[in-house]
């Protein structure tokens, strides 16, 4: 009979803030924020405040910036494992790398339940594996109070801040995440998804990154990004990829699609109504995409094709942004006739691309029509309208036979602006200026970011460069400023110029004097001989070849920057924001607290949000006043506040202890500095503990300890922690106190075990430690410690009380440092009293007490650093066992309940199984691919779990020596296990500074199905590897031919003819199991078809005796084409394609009869057509020879062409009635609608209140 077990399944993860990718490809939007479009919240006073998302390990989790303490919301998906196995109920235990949100909107609610919400959000995140899942929160799932963690955890069931599968609340029926399952994107094959972004179609201004800060309705396309560099456009509502983008030879880094470059936007005036409903195909459909090979793509989405590449960057391109600046230049801007006939017919609408590189350099560049689109829209606007102004192709530019000086390649030569160029270089961002006490450095920069603040309509704009605690906040200037910044340089500029042509005249004829002042020139103004080994003089040389640029042009300058705005004329230095640690990431958000009395109407202050690398968050506050001598209004000095930072919830550090309470509801995690205590039930953080240490070098100084080891004691109101620096501290959970410390060893203490009494554990946990001391049958409660001194000491915990400190007043009342350590006793607390020492021959690496309660049984098993274990006799620490057989020492020991046999892992990667009757060796197994860390017996058995540096997690039977379960999750070396008293759940930490829950569920495990699968696994793993190796040789054989057909005179137009776009399509084991699925489908309906007409032939003879044939249980009841339809909507829309493929020629004509049918009574017209279509195009070559498809095919086209024109005018007319019933609803709404313009006005003037008060009831505004 086979041995079954219960199989165990990652219920939930905690401790983690921001998680750190374990690939060499980092992230560049691990934050986002969660905005709710509630219909019903105005001025702020929404129920729902907004969210931060963060990404942590294998979930999405959010937090409420009011009540920053504890996470709010969790997303994430379940496990699904290969073959039907397991629950299907398991947290995933992949990692996301990247999120991005946008609200649903009215038009794009893919919501799959139905509930019909619009005022959700969708939440798109990208994952390692190459998949992208979509997940639609809606109003309802968020918290709607900002209560604390505790009361949220267990009154909002929608919340998600549990997923457990052992303890299910009563009303959620065993389901505690939403039941709604994200949308998948599968098409990256297997690489790691970098950067996401939404269409920004619907957007009214803000960010255009895809970042999360901005909030579009209604986005229904998606842009992803990966590190094998390829680009897909997804369809969100038809849940398919679109195309694929190739170009790429470096991780994708950022994604941003452009916002459309209408020709209908002037700036002197507003389009009439039939020059504003421009079709789409006379807008630039873009896309821009930045690279770590160095290079930024412009993409034609129409065309499915490159138009432009920026390569004039120094190395990898680590962020780019797209945004469109906002209007806030003015209407009323006619004090100077000559600025308004300039600007006349220039764009009003100001987009911006900015990059982040490599060689710490941000550059500016501003996104125009090209000449190609300006030409086309001039040549059709003067056939409709010759009075429409037309914007200018490159407002930035004076002429259009001008050089991009700017876009250069290496050697220096000039590059001539091509007629599809739409960005166009403005020049780097300018650095803080010297006075700002800011240290410039020269680091790459990561993060670029944009953000407009509701309350004064300001852009603020920052970045960060790597390793930094900074990051650099610049605000974006109005046109109207901007082009007076522009004159301003200019003015300078010619100034300057001519004082220089006047020194050079003077140098040339002789004078030392300057023409218009006839003053003596200085000596180095004067013109001197120079040696042969002189460095030329660089004013003089610009000099000259300025004159001789003057004398060989025209009167124009012949330098495109001066006639163009650069960057530093838009961009100004506003501050610094400094954090407390480095940072990974940051997001804007408005400042909550603008609209609140005392806050400074109009103050147009922002929060900035920072990922710290210690895994906590930081909340700083921006805000901006104007400076009280400052003449312009546009200068404004700025100030910033550390408003909040959370770092309860997550561990600074990798974790490096685990232990659970004897009641199994506390659980203590000790890393660098910081022991926590946390509630397993619900997953909050109780109690951070600092670890220091009082003891130190000078009197009364306290120092910080790194925590590796811990345990409660009973009674579960104190944890006992041993540090590096070989301290022992008590700590009191209620007060988070330190109530104890010893200095109990020299060097570090790597392990720490205790002996309970044997009546400890029967009736309540409270008790008192003196109760077991007095009396000595119960036996006491004992510690044991291993350090790196090799020595194993023994320690005892008594009660400090008040005759301690007064039980030696006689003898050593005159030794201060004995008064000072007796003053600070805490009265009722434990301590530690050492009692005995042994000593080894080398480090000792591990010690465990064995599980025998006779205390003349009980044993100590010692791992030391020699590779050797020793068992001793605990009362009388005599000799007993040597164990040999690790080749390196043995990190991990524990022993089973009956102590009849040891494990132990090793730094070999190997476990043993040891009898300690003889000391043999029973076998040695091997799994892990690096070292063991951690090992526990599961009570009452002989099955324990490890754990290792490989991130995995193992289920083992030690008396069949089998592997029963392979745990993955984490995303680095796990250091530590904790296993509860009736093995319910496992706890394990690890480096990656997260700790997992794996919870024993009621499915059945055969280790037979787990070997089959774990094969499959391997396999599966292989062939991904073929399949990359594939695609790579095939990119380099294609390099290769692309260099030979550069060396010919035809090469140029070979490469032209090179795809840039490919189907965004993926193989899978989903694609190929449904492609089986309709070819089951297939022969199912054929055999019912032949049935039914064998039926009604033998039916015909009978006459009026003649039975009506029943419906097929096989087809569920449903006729053929009705069933193939059925299975044909039961693939996944981005699945479709590839199943399809999988068909062999003569399935496929068989599909084609039964759509035929489908089309003929109107049903599914959207999939048949869909499906008919591909299935043509596919299989062009081979249908066009076989002449049986011909009237099949002629039938095909006539249906399609008459279904579709029916689905047309259908749609056409509903959208008609929309357009109406949208119409009448606005001329309704408007019959009483204030104007704008009439609210501006002073009318408060006559009353005699003044204008102030028109000012603040404005600003409230």
């Amino acid at each position: 009979m086979q041995h079954t077990y219960l199989r165990y399944e990652c219920a939930d993860a905690f401790s983690l803030v921001t998680s750190t990718t374990s690939t060499s490809v980092p992230t560049t939007h691990p934050l986002a924020f969660l905005h709710n479009n509630n219909n019903n919240s105005h001025n702020g006073s929404n129920n729902n405040p907004t969210l931060l998302l963060s990404t942590a390990g294998s979930q999405i989790i959010g937090f409420n910036l009011r009540t920053i303490n504890e996470p709010c919301i969790k997303l994430a998906h379940r496990e699904s494992l290969s073959g039907g196995l397991g629950t299907g109920k398991g947290l995933n235990s992949h990692q996301v790398t990247c999120i991005t949100t946008t609200s649903s909107g009215d038009s794009g609610n893919g919501d799959s339940s139905g509930s019909g919400s619009s005022n959700g959000s969708k939440v798109a995140s990208g994952w390692i594996d190459g998949s992208i899942r979509i997940f639609d929160v809606h109003a309802d799932d968020l918290p709607s109070t900002s209560t604390s963690s505790s009361s949220s955890t267990s009154n909002n069931k929608n919340a998600g801040i549990v997923h457990s599968l052992l303890f299910s609340k009563p009303n959620s029926n065993g389901e505690e995440f939403v039941s709604r399952e994200p949308l998948l994107l599968n098409g990256h094959n297997g690489s790691q998804i970098t950067c996401l972004s939404f269409d920004n179609d619907d957007s009214t201004g803000g960010t255009g990154s895809g970042t999360g800060t901005g909030s579009y309705g209604g986005s229904t396309r998606l842009a992803s990004g990966s590190s094998d560099g390829t680009i897909i456009l997804w369809d969100i509502l038809n849940e398919t990829g679109l195309y694929r983008l190739l170009g790429h030879s470096g991780p994708i880094s950022d994604v941003s699609f452009l916002p459309h470059l209408s020709p209908s936007t002037s700036a002197s005036s507003t389009r009439t109504s039939t020059s504003t409903s421009t079709s789409t195909s006379d807008q630039f459909n873009g896309l821009i995409t930045s690279s770590y090979d160095g290079l930024v793509k412009v993409w034609d989405l129409n065309a499915q094709c490159c138009i432009q590449t920026i390569a004039n960057h120094g190395g990898q391109v680590l962020s780019s942004t797209v945004v469109s600046l906002p209007h806030n230049d003015g209407d009323n801007d006619n004090d100077n006739g000559e600025e308004e006939n300039e600007n006349k017919n220039r764009v009003r609408v100001r987009v911006r691309l900015v990059t982040g590189c490599i060689d710490g350099k941000v550059r500016v560049y501003s996104i125009q029509q090209s000449k190609r689109m300006t030409i086309d829209n001039t040549t059709n606007t003067e056939d409709n309208d010759d009075d429409t102004p037309m914007p200018m192709p490159m407002p930035m530019l004076e002429n259009e036979d001008k050089v991009d000086v700017n876009v250069k390649s290496s050697s220096s030569s000039n590059i001539s602006v091509s007629m599809d160029d739409v960005c166009f270089f403005m020049g780097n961002l300018p650095p803080p200026p010297s006075n700002s006490n800011v240290i410039v450095s020269h680091e790459k920069v990561v993060k670029v970011e944009y953000f407009t603040s509701t309350s004064s309509s300001t852009m603020y704009f920052g970045y960060l460069r790597n390793n930094s605690k900074m990051v650099d906040i610049y605000t974006v200037r109005s046109v109207k400023d901007a082009l007076a910044k522009k004159k301003r340089r200019l003015r300078r500029r010619r100034e300057k110029d001519k004082k220089e042509n006047s020194i050079a005249s003077s140098i040339h004829s002789g004078s030392g004097k300057d023409k218009e002042t006839g003053m003596e020139q200085p000596e180095d103004k004067k013109g001197k001989k120079r040696g042969i080994l002189d460095e030329e003089d660089d004013t003089t040389s610009k000099v000259i070849d300025n004159n001789a640029s003057v004398s060989t042009s025209t009167s124009t300058s012949t330098d495109v920057e001066l006639d163009q705005i650069k960057s530093s004329d838009e961009y100004v230095y506003a501050c610094t924001v400094r954090a407390s640690h480095k940072i990974k990431s940051f997001e804007f958000t408005n400042n909550t607290n603008d609209g609140k009395v005392g806050a400074g109407a109009g103050s147009g202050g922002v929060r900035i949000v920072f990922a710290l690398a210690t895994n906590a968050l930081e909340v700083h506050s921006i805000k901006r006043k104007k400076k009280d001598d400052s003449r312009s209004s546009e200068e404004y000095e700025f100030t910033t506040k550390n408003v909040s930072s959370m770092d309860m919830y997550g561990h600074p550090t990798g974790i490096r202890s685990i232990a659970l309470s004897s009641d199994d509801e506390l659980a203590c995690t000790v890393s660098k500095n910081i022991a926590k205590v946390w509630n397993v039930g619900n997953r909050s953080c109780l109690r951070s503990l600092p670890l220091t240490s009082s003891k130190s070098s000078k009197r009364g100084s306290t120092s910080s300890s790194y925590g590796l080891c811990s345990v409660f004691l009973p009674g579960n109101t104190h944890v006992v922690v041993g540090t590096r620096e070989g301290y022992l501290l008590v700590i009191d959970i209620a007060s988070g106190d330190i109530v104890f410390t010893e200095k109990a060893h020299e060097k570090e203490i790597w392990s720490i075990d205790i002996k309970k009494p044997p009546s400890f554990g029967s009736g309540s946990n409270q008790y008192d430690i003196a109760d077991y001391n007095d009396d000595e049958a119960s036996g006491s409660i004992a510690i044991v410690t291993g350090s790196a001194d090799k020595n194993v000491k023994f320690w005892e915990v008594e009660t400090q009380g008040e005759d301690d400190s007064s039980s030696d007043e006689d003898g050593g009342s005159d030794d201060d440092s004995d008064n000072d350590d007796k003053a600070g006793l805490h009265i009722g607390h434990p301590m530690l009293v050492h009692t005995r020492t042994l000593e080894s021959a080398d480090d000792v690496v591990c010690v465990r007490y064995s599980h025998c309660n006779d205390p003349a049984q009980k044993m100590i098993f010692v791992s030391t650093l020699d590779n050797q274990i020793k068992v001793f006799f605990d009362d009388t620490l005599k000799f007993f066992l040597s164990l040999y057989g690790h080749t390196l020492p043995a990190l991990a020991l524990d022993s089973s309940d009956d102590d009849a046999i040891l494990a132990s892992g090793g730094a070999d990667k190997s476990i043993k199984i040891w009898g300690l009757d003889f000391g043999d060796t029973h076998r040695t197994m091997y799994g892990h691919s690096d070292s063991i860390t951690d090992l526990k017996f599961v009570k009452k058995t002989h099955n324990f779990f490890t754990s290792s540096k490989d991130g995995s997690v193992r289920y083992w039977d030690g008396d069949r020596f089998d592997q029963i379960l392979l745990l993955n999750g984490h995303i680095s070396e796990i250091n530590c296990l904790a296993i509860s008293k009736t093995g319910a759940f496992v706890l394990s930490g690890g480096m990656d500074r997260q700790v997992r829950v794996w919870e024993r569920t009621k499915d059945m495990v055969f280790l037979e199905e787990e070997k089959e699968r774990a094969m499959e696994d391997m396999f599966d793993k292989v062939d991904n590897q073929k399949g990359d190796e594939a695609g790579t040789e095939r990119l380099m054989r294609r390099r290769k031919e692309e260099d030979q057909l550069e060396e010919d005179d035809d090469g140029d137009d070979e490469n032209e003819n090179q795809p840039q776009s490919a189907a965004a399509v993926k193989k899978s084991q989903l694609s190929v199991s449904s492609g089986d699925r309709i070819m089951e489908a297939l022969e199912r309906a054929d055999q019912e078809l032949k049935d039914a007409a064998s039926f009604r032939r033998s039916q015909e003879s009978k006459g009026k005796y003649a039975k009506e044939r029943m419906p097929s249980p096989y087809l569920l009841g449903m006729e053929p084409p009705q069933y193939m339809l059925w299975v044909l909507r039961s693939v996944k829309s981005a699945e479709l394609e590839q199943s399809l493929l999988v068909l062999p020629l003569h399935y496929m004509e068989r599909l084609i009869f039964y759509l035929i049918l489908l089309l003929r009574n109107g049903q599914g017209v959207e999939l048949c057509s869909r499906a008919a279509i591909f299935l043509v195009k596919t299989h062009q070559n081979q249908l066009v020879g076989h002449h049986k498809m011909a009237i099949p095919l002629r039938e095909l086209r006539r249906l399609l062409k008459l279904r579709l024109s029916e689905a047309r005018d259908a749609i056409g007319y509903n959208m008609a009635a929309i357009r109406i019933i949208s119409k009448v609803s606005s001329d309704y709404k408007s019959r009483y609608h204030i104007p704008d313009d009439f609210a501006k006005k002073d009318v408060f003037g006559g009353l005699g209140v003044g204008s102030d008060m028109a000012a603040a009831l404005q600003r409230k505004n």
